[in-house]
């Protein structure tokens, strides 16, 4: 009684409180997939909600497009309606008005009528949220003020008109017809920073003048007349202005079938040809966007019918279009109150002025004192246009999107595409290194050697002392320079010597590259070249090429190394030498192994003509970003051979520093930062450096990188002139330093040389011991790269596909150590497609006598292919089914009669096809194709020759990949840093070239690109490449929008992923880049890719289930390149 009495005097107890989740609970991922959902006016309330939200919102402002908020156009008068004899009169336009997208009164109503308003200008373009005006009527010769708008922020920019010196020499300026002008590019929401362009039409071809605005300051840029684009007819004829449609730029011509198009990226001018059905019957039709994707579009209503065109290739594609949508508008116009019934009357009376560029699947149609309407393709509705106050929209209608992603989420994505550029910036710093390293391992001469040491040191420099002249005076430009003498980087730097070089005191430095130096002797005992190993104390002297001046092969002016082989006991280099034979350059190319030197003569180039006195031409030459340059005196370009391909071109310095009244003393150089090749001088206004790029202010594909003004530093030294004159006349720069120590050299007429940091602002005098000064050129020394010569490329295997057990991954490389290619040969191996008992039995080539001596070639139809790899004078096929073999010997051919033989491959059952390239050394080469025959001994072989007369070999042979690739019924050869593939018809032994498409190969992006075949039924031609930083692109052959040069990108894959699951691969995006490339599409057609890479395995990729498996034979060792698929024969042989 007691407890229960207890028990009711106690409270009860607390109930047990379920547990609740909050919003805070959500994970980042879940919150962005949330508000990626929300309309744009939602994601920016709910971006206000806290700081973790609005870091959400930022990220998914950036995908998101940005809203429409409205329309702005000039409010018209209607004008009466139209009676025949047709008589068309225009409304009285009114100033600018905007009309939200939405009535409610949440929406914004923006207005132009702040600060001024816009009297006495129009609207021409509106774009990322900008309204540009143009004065009402346009001056006639000279630009007009150009009015921006920031209706959001209501902030406004008058831009000024071009000075008179922004077109020097403008003769067109009484022939000029200004067409109108657009908004190119806004730097971001929160500044009023923008890019604008104006088109006019010059003596009959379109310019672009372009102006930066920034933070109140405007400055404007002529850019060339596009004399690709002619303007055949009157300039009146164009519409003002423009619209801007998937990503381009585009003005409608009266009464023609073509629009001229402005692409933004390169300012470059061309013509758009409209559907031959519109263009041909003189239909009135405008340009816009797809509602749906964006994709260009074409819409025209005419003759009371709608048609909608879409820009693609499909089957009856009408000059690139295709028409999507065709409708019948009668009974839609009928419901336009007043409209004539009259067919004629109808049909003068009604045009299509618009496409939405809102994307909402409206028409804008205009018609003559009956309103102004908007359709929708989809739903049919027609709408009356018109302002409270009566009138009508006026034409044309802009839609307006806010400046999009807004202001307040800046900051996070400021952050974000901060990291984002600085991850591009190092990728650009070190791109061209990483061209050039590449460029050094698809070179002969290191593919046949292995890596194993670090990237070669800067050791210090090598120089020709002289004695300093008496100021103001060059000194005797005649004396005989000193022996070369070397000058440490550092007081732990090794000191090198020359001594051991016999008669030193007659040659000169001409080029320092590889660890080793080239030296000429140019005196009365004869012309002779020396190379040296300063650190091996090891030298080569080999006489120069056989010319005879202007009578045969050209004057030799200079010479420079291109490669060197592994240390083998002996020099093994080749270098090269340019001569002017008539008047063009001609490189002669040495190949010399252990004191035995070989010259070959490539032909004259046929795209650089020297007309001027080679006098002029600089004997010293300057290697910068993978080429090597010769200054001109006196000549705003230098001469430019590229290493890889040994073709010559011109390279054009910026016309600030050479123009009609300017005349800098440039050098040519590698930027210390990121290796970008850059121009630089020292003139009366300072120190200036140009590196390579385009973008805002560029010149000649110059950017002007940093001006220093250069004064202070100069008086800093007690002994130089005061006067700017005479010091600007006595002193220049002379070299920018290849060590990439971010110095450039200055030298003067008696008061010494310099250097100066660039970075640091540090001057220093460069003398010697005894008081001499540096002499020119310097020449920075650096470490030759450690590297073993074991033997040339890696043993060939069979294919290696399926679904086989994963095999054991190689082991990754020690921490600390560079990628080592494999370099050891051992026999081919045979990897069956499934390890199943139904797959074929184990393949061998054990039969073949003296397997270790050959390599594979091809496979085809149930044989393979092997050439002796020492001798290359034998060829054997054999077949590893019925293990039969035939030896035969190659065709007769020397380098001299009929070229030399660089490949081979199987034309048929009973063919085998050698293909030769020329090595003579004639103006041109032409490969030739032999074909060999064994039917049935193999002892016995025919041959017979054809020559191919279309194609011509106008780069070093050398470079032609030996392994063939058989695709879509053609043999192709890879062309090691070049944008084309050798090609043979395996029909009609006919050859041709291949071109890449231009993404993968143009003046920025050089891809390492494979040829095969697609994986799907239709084995059609396609092309692959592996770039950084992890992106697999493939594209397949075939026209069709966005095609280049005949290709169609099928497929891109982001790959950084997948690459990150191998533990052993570096994380570093760069070093992946140079250890990692795209070795081969396999040939068996099993949808998958072969990847190579330097020390980290071979690996396979599947496109279609993203599977990669590294690729090892059972004994750990990694598969060779190429994997060849063998597929048996067919049963009717």
């Amino acid at each position: 009684m007691a407890s229960e009495t207890l028990q009711t005097l106690l409270p009860p107890p607390p109930a047990e409180e379920a547990p609740t989740t909050t919003v805070a609970a959500l994970t980042d991922d879940t919150l962005r997939n949330i508000l990626h959902r929300l309309a744009p006016a939602d994601l920016l309330r709910a971006a206000l909600a806290c700081h973790r939200w609005r870091r959400a919102a930022a990220r998914c402002a950036k995908g998101a497009p940005p809203p429409l908020l409205g329309y702005f156009f000039h409010p018209a008068d209607t004008p009466p309606p139209v009676h025949l004899p047709f008589s068309a009169s225009r409304g009285r336009l009114h100033p600018a008005a905007f009309s939200p997208v939405d009535a409610s009164s949440s929406s914004p109503r923006l207005s132009l009528d702040y600060l001024g308003g816009t009297k006495g200008f129009i609207i021409y373009d509106v774009y990322l949220g900008l309204v540009l005006l143009l004065p009402t009527s346009l001056p006639s010769g000279t630009l007009p003020r150009i009015l921006v708008l920031d209706p959001a922020s209501r902030r406004r920019a008058l831009l000024p008109q071009p000075p008179r010196d922004a077109l020097p020499g403008d003769r067109w300026r009484g022939r000029r017809h200004i067409v109108g002008a657009a908004v190119l590019s806004r730097a971001h929401p929160s500044r009023l920073c923008f890019d604008a362009v104006c088109l006019t039409v010059d003596d009959k071809h379109p310019r672009a003048w372009v102006a930066s605005y920034r933070d109140g300051e405007c400055s404007w840029r002529a850019l060339p007349r596009d004399t690709g684009v002619t303007v055949a007819f009157d300039p009146y004829w164009f519409e003002g202005r423009c619209v801007h449609a998937a990503g381009d730029i585009y003005w409608h011509i009266c009464h023609s079938g073509r629009l001229l198009k402005l692409d933004p990226a390169t300012l470059s001018f061309s013509y758009l040809l409209a559907p031959s059905e519109l263009g041909d019957t003189n239909k009135k039709f405008r340009i816009g966007e797809t509602p749906e994707d964006g994709r260009l579009g074409m819409a025209t209503v005419e003759d009371q019918e709608m048609q909608f065109w879409v820009r693609g290739e499909a089957t009856g594609s009408d000059n690139g279009w295709f028409l999507r949508k065709r409708m019948n508008m009668r009974k839609v116009l009928d419901s336009i109150p007043g409209l004539p019934r009259d067919m004629m009357s109808r049909i003068i009376s009604i045009w299509l002025s618009d496409i939405d560029a809102g994307r909402t699947g409206k028409l804008f149609i205009k018609t003559q004192g009956y309103g102004r309407y908007s359709f929708h393709m989809d739903t049919g509705k027609l709408e009356r246009l018109a302002t409270e106050d009566g009138k009508e929209y006026g034409h044309p209608i802009y839609a307006y999107y806010v400046a999009w992603p807004p202001a307040f989420l800046a900051p996070e994505l400021e952050i974000k595409r901060l990291r984002q550029w600085d991850g591009i910036a190092h990728y650009a710093a070190t791109r061209g290194a990483a061209l050039a390293f590449r460029r050094c391992l698809s070179l002969r001469l290191f593919s046949h050697s292995s890596a194993s040491a670090s990237l070669p040191l800067l050791l210090g420099h090598f120089h020709h002392p002289r004695p300093v002249p008496p100021r103001g005076s060059p000194g005797d430009l005649n004396m005989a320079p000193n022996v070369p003498a070397f000058q440490p980087l550092t007081p732990s730097s090794p000191r090198l010597s020359l001594d051991f070089v016999p008669d030193l005191s007659r040659f000169t430095i001409l080029d320092s590259h590889l660890g080793l130096l080239l030296l000429r002797r140019h005196d009365d005992h004869g012309d002779a070249f020396l190379a040296c190993d300063p650190v091996s104390r090891r030298h080569a002297l080999f006489h120069p090429p056989p010319t005879m001046g202007r009578y045969s092969g050209g004057t030799v002016f200079s010479a420079a190394l291109l490669s060197r082989e592994a240390d083998a006991g002996g020099l093994r280099f080749e270098a090269v030498c340019v001569a002017v034979d008539a008047d063009a350059p001609r490189a002669w190319v040495a190949t010399c192994r252990d004191g035995d030197c070989r010259w070959r003569a490539l032909p004259r180039s046929r795209d650089v003509a020297v007309e001027f006195d080679p006098y002029w031409l600089e004997s010293h030459r300057v290697r910068a970003a993978g080429s090597i340059y010769w200054h001109i005196c006196n000549n705003p370009c230098a001469l430019a051979l590229d290493a890889a391909t040994l073709q010559f071109s011109f390279l054009r310095a910026p016309a600030a520093m050479w123009d009609s009244t300017t005349h800098h003393k440039y050098r040519v150089g590698e930027s210390p930062v990121d290796g970008r090749l850059c121009v630089a001088s020292l003139e009366r206004d300072g120190f200036q450096l140009w590196v390579r790029g385009s973008g805002e202010g560029s010149d000649h594909g110059w950017v002007l990188e940093r001006h220093v003004r250069m004064q202070e530093v100069l008086d800093a030294v007690p002994w130089l002139p005061r006067d700017i004159l005479i010091r600007h006349a006595h002193m220049w720069l002379s070299d920018i330093d290849a060590g990439r120590t971010g110095k450039v050299f200055i030298a003067s007429f008696g008061y010494g040389r310099f250097s100066y940091h660039i970075d640091t602002g540090k001057l220093e005098c460069l003398s010697t011991d005894d008081g001499m000064q540096y002499g020119h050129p310097i020449f920075p020394y650096f470490s030759a790269p450690s590297v073993d010569a074991t033997g040339r490329r890696a043993a060939l295997t069979f294919r290696r596909s399926g679904s086989s057990p994963p095999p054991r991954p190689l082991p990754p490389p020690r921490a600390g150590c560079p990628p080592r290619p494999h370099t050891t040969l051992t026999v081919p191996a045979f990897q069956p497609l499934a390890a199943s008992s139904t797959s074929p039995r184990r393949l061998s080539l054990d039969f073949v006598p003296d397997l270790s001596h050959f390599t594979i070639l091809d496979s085809h139809l149930g044989l393979l292919l092997l050439r002796h790899r020492e001798r290359h004078d034998a060829f054997l096929v054999c077949d590893p089914v019925s293990r039969r073999h035939a030896l035969f010997h190659p065709p007769p051919v020397d380098e001299y009669s009929s070229g030399g033989i660089f490949s081979g491959a199987l034309l048929s059952r009973d063919d085998a096809a050698a293909t030769a390239g020329g090595c003579g050394s004639g103006p041109s080469a032409s490969p030739s194709t032999s074909a060999a025959r064994a039917p049935g001994s193999a002892r016995t072989a025919t041959a017979s020759a054809f020559g191919s007369r279309e194609v011509a070999i106008e780069f070093d042979p050398d470079l032609l990949e030996c392994l063939a690739v058989r695709a879509a019924g053609s043999l192709y050869w890879h062309i090691r840093n070049n944008s084309w593939t050798l090609a043979l018809d395996t029909a009609t032994l006919q050859f041709s070239f291949l071109r890449a498409p231009a993404a993968m190969w143009d003046s920025t992006t050089h891809h390492r690109y494979r040829v095969g075949e697609m994986p799907a039924a239709d084995g059609r031609l396609c092309v692959a490449s592996l770039e950084p930083p992890g992106l697999l692109e493939l594209w397949v052959r075939g026209s069709g929008e966005g095609s280049d040069h005949g290709w169609v990108m099928e497929r891109r894959v982001r790959m950084l992923e997948v690459l990150d699951a191998v533990p052993w691969l570096p994380r570093n995006v760069l070093l992946r880049h140079l250890v990692l490339w795209l070795s081969d599409i396999d040939a068996g057609r099993t949808g998958k890719v072969f990847i190579a890479t330097a020390g980290f395995g071979r690996f396979s990729y599947h496109l279609d289930t993203g599977e990669m498996e590294c690729l090892a034979t059972e004994d750990g060792m990694e598969y060779g390149q190429p994997i060849f698929p063998y597929i048996s024969a067919t049963a009717d042989g």
